[in-house]
Parts: C-alpha cells; structure tokens; sequence
C-alpha cells in the first residue's frame, strides 16, 4: 500500500511538468484515494496522507532548489552575500514539511467523512478544493502544484479553465479518480472503469471542448517574433553577447514584423530611468550608455514594430521595478510593472531578513495594451497566480528568466503554466524566455 502511494504521488507530480500524459492524472490518484479508504486508525491515515504530500510536493519543488546562487544575487532581489539566500532554503524546505503536513489533515477529514457518509465521488474534490485554496493562501496566492495544471493538453478537461480557472479544473482531475475509487469500493476495478468511461463522454468531455472552442479568441493576424535567448545572466551581461543578442534579432524580424519579444532581463545591465526616460546600469561602466543607444538604434530602424521586453526600472534607487516595456521607435511608449511580487524573494519579511529589497511593486492594472493587442502582461512569477478577469484580453503575454534555475524542469513547468493562464484568459499566448528549452 505505502509503494502504491509512493508511486500515485511521483506520478501526478511528474505529470506538471510532461503534460502530454496528462489524462493518466485521470486515475493516477486512485492509488492515493483508496488506501486512505482502506485504513483503520488515524495514525496510519495520517502517515499516508504525509508521505504522498511530500512526495508530490518533492517532485514539484525539488526543481526549484536548483537557483543559481549568483544569478539570483545578479536579479539584485538577494545580494550575494546576503543571509537572505540561506533562509529562502530554509522557507522552500519548509513547504515540503508544510505541503505533507496539508495532505495528513487531508486525509484525516477524508477518512473520517468517508466512514461516516460513503460518498467518495463528492467528498475527495471538495476537499481538495480547500487543500488547495488553503495552500495558495499561506503562499500568498501561489498555485505552484496544482493538480489542474498536468491537464493543459488534454481538452476535455482543460477547457473548464475558461469557467473556473486552474482550481475547477483539478476539482474535475480528483472528481474523476473519486468516481473510479467508489466503484472500486463497490464492484471492483472494471465497474470502476466503466462508469468514468460514460462519465468522460457525457459528463464533461464533450462540454469541456465546446467550451474551449467558444470562449478562445482567435488569434490576430499579427507577425510576431518571440526570442529565446540560450544566455544565462552572467553570460548576457557580457557587451559581445550582447552584440550576438542584437544580431539575432535583426536577422529575426523584418519590415513587416508587428512585435518583437524579448525576455525578462536580456540585457541584465540596463535599469530604465522612468522619470528620464534613459537608461543607467547596474554598474559605472560608461560602455553601458553606449550599448544602450545600439539597442534604442535598432528599435528605430524598424519604426514599425514593437520591441517587447523584460527590464528593470526606477524612478529612484529606493523604488525599483521589474517591468515589460514597449518601445516602438526608439523610445518607451507604455509599461507594466509587476504586481504580485514573489513570497519570501522579492519580498522580504525583515525580522527574518533583516533587509528590505529594491523591488515594489506596480500599481497599475494587469493590462498592456499598445497597437491593436490588450494583453495580460505576465513577468517571471506572475505566471504562478490565476489569470485576473479584469479585461477583455486579446493575448497573453509571458516574459520570464529561467536560466538562474539550472533545472531544465523549470522551463517545462512554466510553460505550463503560461498555458494554464492562457486558457484562462481565453485568449492565444505569447512567451519568451532566457532558456534553449522553450
């Protein structure tokens, strides 16, 4: 039984990040379920309970520990000698003590109503509705690990994200495993098969599509470069990379190309002066004026397009931002400054920290809107919240640096999670990354 649990929890938690397997989310957490069904004292059903959590929240985080140490000091959100980075591991290590000690209460309550009323089927997805609400809102709204994400390819499911986002969606994954374990309970595992089977055809497969289809707008007719830069922060603040950047996206676009995209911190060394509307770096070093003028040159021999990208900026050293700026031109014509600011990273709590960061974050609305596209601008970690409903939006845009993880995991799982916000918005993404993998 603890083998069957062990291996639920590597396989639901494995699928976020392949979810071209996603349907086996279907019935990979019937294992799970059903030992809990099986139990006959609270101390045993809290154990399972523990050991699938930290299982499935292992595989989820264990990608992350991977920051690069210096890449993370060159963001400036924690300096490199700062105690900071020894208590972000302490805060991660504690989410996989807090992530088992969730599903030990989880399996808890599930045993005891499960004795008392039977109904599997109804009692599971709701319960892990609030183990997952009750997850985001210690993390300050973080969805990282939500089970509705292993379903971003698979229709069926995937199109209720339009409804209730990320959070209906698993609500289904876990109703359909429920459904296969009551039968089980009942009649055994090929009656248990069966009634998922009808389940699937009637119940939501056929609606879930027909949702996905209504509610997708169709994507605009707009000639758009996205560019993946294969270089790591320290290796893209070099001046000759630099160049090699900027060659790249001139051999890229054209005169009939409407947007290019570009990512978070591509050119880690320029900070936007907001007030002046220039560029300072991060350093004294006056070659930083000069490659900024090559980029601003560049922006300006293709008058027509808009030059989307990821950068720091301030309107003073003690207010800092991590923004998405629009150039057209040759100079800035709209921005967004992020808004939800990362937990215990870009935000610090100083009796632990003893230090607060440059970053604030925006207090604008989550739009950015230039030319005929009103998008749901998404930086970095942003990508972890559920998509706002506050626009009509005709895409969705993700800019996002994820070489400071050396995980290639990571790149995986945010790709889908830019598709979950995507069929969230009900509108067509775009996204570019520091990162070969995307």
């Amino acid at each position: 039984m603890a083998l069957a649990v062990v291996l639920s929890g590597l396989l639901v938690g494995f699928l976020g990040y392949y979810p071209v397997f996603g349907p086996l989310a279907l019935v990979g957490l019937v294992p799970f379920l059903y030992s809990l069904t099986r139990t006959r004292t609270y101390i045993h059903t809290a154990l399972i309970g523990l050991a699938f959590g930290v299982v499935y929240g292992g595989v989820i985080l264990a990608p992350y520990i991977t920051l690069d140490h210096w890449q993370w000091g060159m963001s400036e959100f924690v300096a490199a000698e700062d105690p900071a980075w020894g208590w972000l591991l302490v805060v991660v290590g504690a989410m996989f003590v807090f992530g088992g000690v969730l599903f030990a209460l989880f399996s808890l309550v599930f045993h005891a109503c499960v004795r008392r009323w039977g109904a599997v089927w109804l009692i599971a997805p709701l319960l892990w509705l609030l183990l997952e609400l009750a997850r985001a809102g210690v993390l300050g709204g973080l969805t990282t690990g939500h089970i509705g994400y292993t379903q971003v390819l698979f229709p069926p499911t995937a199109g209720w994200a339009v409804v209730g986002t990320v959070y209906l969606v698993g609500v289904l994954v876990v109703w359909c495993n429920a459904l296969i374990t009551q039968y089980i309970m009942k009649g055994g595992l090929m009656s248990g098969f069966r009634a998922v089977g009808v389940s699937l055809i009637v119940g939501y497969v056929g609606i879930g599509g027909f949702l996905l289809h209504s509610t997708t707008q169709q994507e605009q007719e707009l000639h758009t470069v996205a560019l993946q830069v294969p270089y790591t922060t320290e290796e893209s603040s070099n001046p000759e990379v630099f160049q090699e950047i900027l060659q790249s996206i001139s051999g890229s676009i054209s005169s009939t190309t409407s947007i290019v995209l570009l990512p978070e911190n591509v050119f880690p060394f320029f900070v936007l002066d907001r007030d002046k509307r220039t560029s300072y770096g991060v350093s004294t070093d006056l070659t930083i004026s000069r490659l900024y003028e090559s980029f601003v040159a560049l922006s300006r021999s293709y008058s027509g397009t808009y030059f989307v990208l990821g950068m720091h900026s301030a309107h003073s050293i003690e207010r800092r931002h991590n923004s998405i700026l629009v150039y057209k031109d040759g100079a800035v014509v709209t921005s967004y400054d992020k808004r939800m600011l990362l937990p215990f990273g870009e935000t610090s709590v100083p009796f632990i920290f003893g230090h607060t960061t440059p970053l604030v974050p925006g207090n604008n609305q989550p739009l950015l809107s230039f030319g005929d596209v009103h998008a749901l601008p998404l930086i970095c970690s942003e990508v972890h919240y559920v998509a706002p409903r506050e626009h009509n939006y005709t895409h969705v845009i993700h800019l996002s640096n994820e070489t400071i993880f050396s995980s290639g995991l990571v790149s995986r799982y945010g790709k889908t999670l830019a598709a979950m916000r995507s069929l969230e918005a009900g509108a067509p993404l775009l996204r570019s990354t520091k990162v070969s993998e995307d």
